[in-house]
């Protein structure tokens, strides 16, 4: 949860990990690699957007939420 924006590939599991947090780009396609990272550079709107969703995503990820997951899991199966 350090704020960073993050780029990442619409292939594999990384899209459905990132949900609406990070600029997502096709990882074969060079010049939609090179339009992500250039949106992120140069738009400190989209920079601030990204950080905010980051931080909220990521906390879904909390050993907390994990915890209670796990709990419910285990209720569940008694």
């Amino acid at each position: 949860m350090l704020g960073t924006p993050v780029g990442a590939s619409t292939k594999g599991g990384l899209e459905e990990v990132a949900g609406e947090a990070a600029l997502l780009v096709d990882p074969y396609d060079v010049d939609d690699i090179a339009k992500g990272i250039a949106a992120i550079a140069s738009d400190p709107d989209l920079r601030a957007e990204l950080r905010r969703r980051g931080i909220a995503q990521a906390a879904k990820f909390s050993i907390d939420n994990y915890r209670e997951r796990v709990e419910l899991l285990y209720s569940s199966l008694l």
